[in-house]
């Protein structure tokens, strides 16, 4: 492929992805709390680079081939250069307030450009922003294949909690290539991980989280 080519191609992903509607319903209180709370992160963080003051990104690998794909809420927006720093073969998708059903328009525009070819490895970074339906749960994972999917469990004051956490419990014990980054027990009697919503991990938070993923990856 050309480089006219591969740059034309990765436009016409940054557009559907980032078109793609990250929420059905008006910003909640909490997700406007996220920006502002966001804001702190350049304060704590080591390097500017590794903090992002935007309501969505979609960054491009550093090192190519692209071998793992990051989906993800405000989580992974606010710290998406720092998620880059340590895996710099990665496409990351982030955007506040987005939902998991997202997920699924955003992996069909991925795939029909080409970009998940070759892509071993599957982050998702998603449930604090609402309900996980099984059936968008079980399409995701049609779709991407027999790939490794790693799920990022949720821990949020938010009243769909459990019922997250119980999916993903059940979708990794039934799915071989399903794995849990258990988020929820590393951060759980650590509140000094957050910001003041509970929810949007702080430089030490997001530290431990990142740390916990890679070495999910590497296990596998």
């Amino acid at each position: 492929m050309g480089f006219i080519e591969k740059v034309n191609r990765l436009l016409w992903v940054m557009l559907l992805v980032i078109s793609c509607p990250a929420i059905a319903h008006p910003e909640r209180y909490l997700d406007r709390m996220a920006i502002i709370d966001a804001h702190k992160d350049f304060a704590q963080s080591p390097s500017p680079d590794y903090v992002l003051d935007a309501r969505s990104v979609l960054r491009f690998p550093r090192r190519y081939p692209v071998g793992v794909i990051f989906i993800g809420d405000s989580i992974l927006t606010g710290w998406s250069g720092y998620f880059a720093h340590v895996f710099p073969n990665a496409l990351i998708s982030g955007r506040v307030g987005r939902q998991f059903s997202s997920a699924l328009p955003i992996w069909k525009s991925l795939q029909q450009a080409g970009v998940t070819r070759g892509v071993g490895d599957v982050v998702i970074e998603l449930g604090t922003n609402g309900e996980v339906s099984p059936a968008d749960m079980e399409q995701l994972l049609k779709m991407t294949g027999p790939r490794q999917v790693f799920l990022v469990m949720p821990e949020m004051p938010r009243p769909w909690e459990h019922e997250v956490q119980q999916l993903y419990l059940q979708t990794a014990a039934t799915y071989p290539n399903v794995h849990l980054v258990r988020w929820d027990f590393l951060s759980r009697d650590h509140p000094q991980y957050f910001w003041t919503d509970e929810v949007h991990p702080n430089w030490e938070g997001i530290r431990v989280m990142v740390h916990a993923i890679a070495l999910a990856i590497a296990d596998v």
